[in-house]
């Protein structure tokens, strides 16, 4: 993903999840209450599951390559390996900063 590997079908597949959590988030009182809050958290606005919806719809491939390759970095990333190392097969960036 942060290599920019991300293929317009993948994009379409997040958008479709995504929108259908928005969809449930509308539906009930406690979820519609639970999405304006968290609407309203990170964005400073109410819930509209309208103009939700229509921004997903508007994502880009370009702009998911483009966000993923500032957030996913293997040169950031670090990990620690519990049990037996000997069947854990990884990428050699990230082999020198395993646990």
């Amino acid at each position: 993903v942060g290599a920019g590997g991300v293929t317009e079908g993948e994009v379409e597949l997040a958008r479709r999840a995504l929108i259908a959590g928005v969809t449930l988030g509308s539906e009930g009182a406690d979820a519609l209450m639970e999405a304006n809050a968290g609407e309203f958290l990170a964005r400073g606005r109410r819930f509209d599951p309208r103009r939700v919806r229509r921004e997903l719809e508007a994502v880009t491939r370009e702009q998911v390559r483009a966000l993923a390759a500032r957030v996913v970095r293997l040169d950031l990333v670090a990990g620690a390996v519990c049990g037996p190392r000997a069947g854990v097969r990884l990428p050699a960036t990230l082999a020198q900063r395993v646990a």
